[in-house]
Parts: structure tokens; sequence; C-alpha cells
């Protein structure tokens, strides 16, 4: 909000200035907030099931749908969209994966320009409920996402992911002993 000018007939004109807000929808196709799953060693059956939890930094706005302590959690499955390459900082990979996002956060009037960081991070299952023969992924993901008011009314929020693949390795053992 502006400053009240004062005029010296004693009229006060207070001028206010706000944003509508943004909102960033990670499942956006032009959103570049997506997440890759991926299983070396066999492919996915249609029992698989990973969950992924995303959990916001210092004061960021939760995510849609989030717990009372802002975390959201997603469950990848063969229902999400299959990611047959992905593109690193040595080119072009084959992979066995699945994308996933987190779906909407909103960012409120009054921000100017901040970034907001996120940790994503998979739910490795107790004991018990692990998938035989699979390791899980120990990888920890960043997803930042910088707003800047345009000065104009409107806002702009920029994604970006880090770290943003996860590989969980199959293998099977044979037990010697007959």
């Amino acid at each position: 909000e502006l400053d009240a000018m004062k005029v010296d007939d004693g009229i006060t004109f207070n001028n206010s200035y706000g944003t509508g807000g943004t909102t960033v929808d990670t499942g956006d196709a032009q959103t570049t907030a997506t997440f890759t799953k991926v299983i070396d060693g066999r492919d996915w059956l249609d029992t698989d099931s990973f969950q992924f939890t995303i959990t916001p930094e210092d004061g960021a706005p939760a995510f849609e749908g989030a717990d009372d302590n802002g975390v959201s959690t997603v469950e990848v499955t063969t229902a999400n969209d299959k990611v047959d390459k992905i593109t690193g900082t040595d080119g072009t990979e084959d992979v066995n994966g699945r994308s996933f996002n987190f779906g909407s956060v909103t960012f409120k009037t009054g921000l100017l320009t901040k970034t907001f960081t996120y940790t994503v991070a998979e739910v490795v299952p107790a004991d018990a409920d692990k998938i035989p023969g699979m390791t899980y992924s120990g990888n920890t993901a960043t997803l930042t996402i910088t707003v800047v008011d345009n000065g104009n009314g409107t806002m702009t929020a920029t994604p970006r992911v880090q770290n943003g693949v996860f590989t969980n390795s199959y293998a099977t053992s044979v037990d010697g002993a007959a």
C-alpha cells in the first residue's frame, strides 16, 4: 500500500495497489515443475505404487490439499504419464519412468519479488511394505518458485526443479542353497 499524501486544505488521498495473487499448477503441460519416478531393472507393474511428499520451507505457502503441517503427498503408479527419455547434463537417456506433480499452489498479493523453496522426497515404506527386490531412492529434489509483482496488478511465477529424477533399482537374488 502506498503512503497517504496530505494536501494543505486537510484532504487526504489514499492510494492503494495490489494484485490478485497468482496460482501455479504444476500439472499444467506448460509448467516445468514435474518430477520423474524411474524403475531400473524391470518394467512397471500394475501393483507398483510409490509415494512422494512436498514440504514448504521458510514460510512458503502450502500446495492445495496439504496436511496441517503444510505437507502434500502424491501417489505415483502406472496411471501416471509414461516417461521414456530424460535429458540431463550428459545428454538424453532412455528410462522406464512415470511423471508426477503436486497440483496447485497459490501466492497471495503483496509479495513483490520473492523465491519460495520446497523439498520433494520419496516416502520409503516400512520394511514389511517394501516391494521385494526394490532399492528405494534416497534422492531429495528441490522446487523453487520465483514470484514477481509485474507492477501492473499481475504477478508472474517461474518454477524450477533441481534433481527431479527419483530412481529405484530392482534386482532379484537367488538363494544358492538347495
